[in-house]
């Protein structure tokens, strides 16, 4: 069989490059992080060897973007994606329950007559540096019928300190704008069910490192899961034992609330029993309204990581956050 020729070579070694390096810019100088781009689709953030930390869905039949999987530094996913009890949770993600009375959570799985959607248009940018890579989008907020009550600006940014660090976090900014008069942003009501009063950027882990209720910390001194939720702090966290460790090696993540953020210090909604789940939850206690002309930003920092909780670790990230 005859060789391929040199331009046909050329050519398909071109293509797979523009595919993989889509809009995305790099700073000079050697990296441990890598970005490849899959235009409409979405965006894999991995070490220079080519293992995977995160990956951010965009595109395709889904009603609002995620990150999933996520791993640790050294390779274990410890995100769930679309389980059988609540198929739209998808690894991490930010999602309001409900905009204007309208549900963006479940979507087109609550089985209302209207629903809302996340539609991402394009990523905006794409950056490398040495050792982190910043994303920016836009969100369109846009219900079945036809509205459309927000409009988002998004960035996320992860670092990971070294390629040693057995942690690694993501700050992620959502800055949101009411299209009309006002945009009210509410969750389920709390007095009617205890596990209401959700809404904002939450995670979602794996059942194997499930089950571990002692292991649910909060900065503001709560332990097991009961006395986590619905607990006002700076940050939450949780780690398990990972499947297939021999039980012997743990893993974990948190959520790290920015103090300048409209709620702060903000409750968590969180779990560690069958569903294992950290979500801040700004609405738990009362809806709140975003007005024309007046955008309110949320900064979020999730933190993965391998080994146990440090908690002396997820404070100082909250300090210098």
């Amino acid at each position: 069989m005859s060789e391929k020729p040199n331009w046909i070579t050329s050519a398909i070694a071109h293509g797979s490059g523009l595919r993989e390096h889509a809009n995305v810019s790099f700073e000079k100088g050697r990296r441990i992080l890598r970005a490849i781009h899959e235009v409409g689709e979405h965006v894999s953030i991995c070490t220079e060897d080519g293992s995977l930390l995160v990956r951010f869905s965009y595109g395709g039949d889904i009603h609002y973007p995620y990150w999933a999987p996520v791993c640790t530094p050294s390779g274990a996913s410890i995100s769930i994606f679309s389980p059988h009890d609540h198929i739209w949770h998808r690894g991490l993600w930010m999602v309001w329950k409900y905009v204007n009375g309208v549900n963006f959570w479940e979507g087109p799985f609550s089985g209302e007559p209207v629903h809302g959607a996340q539609v991402v248009p394009e990523i905006d940018s794409i950056r490398v540096g040495k050792n982190s890579v910043s994303v920016s989008l836009r969100v369109e907020w846009k219900t079945s019928d036809g509205r459309s009550p927000l409009s988002e600006k998004r960035s996320f940014v992860l670092t990971w300190p070294s390629a040693e660090a057995p942690y690694y976090y993501m700050d992620v900014t959502s800055e949101l704008a009411a299209n009309g008069e006002e945009a009210v942003i509410s969750a389920v009501d709390i007095k009617q069910f205890d596990w209401g009063g959700y809404g904002g950027i939450g995670f979602r882990a794996s059942r194997d490192i499930a089950s571990f209720p002692d292991r649910l910390i909060i900065s503001s001194g709560g332990k097991v899961s009961h006395e986590v939720h619905g607990m006002r702090g700076d940050w939450a966290a949780y780690c398990g034992l990972r499947d297939g460790s021999l039980g012997s090696t743990w893993a974990g993540f948190a959520l790290i609330d920015a103090r300048n953020n409209p709620v702060h210090p903000v409750p968590f909604h969180a779990s560690a029993e069958g569903i294992c789940y950290i979500g801040t939850a700004p609405a738990r206690y009362g809806s709140f309204t975003i007005a024309a002309g007046s955008p309110r930003v949320f900064r979020n920092r999730f933190v993965c990581f391998d080994g146990e909780t440090d908690p002396a670790l997820m404070q100082k990230l909250f300090e210098e956050f």
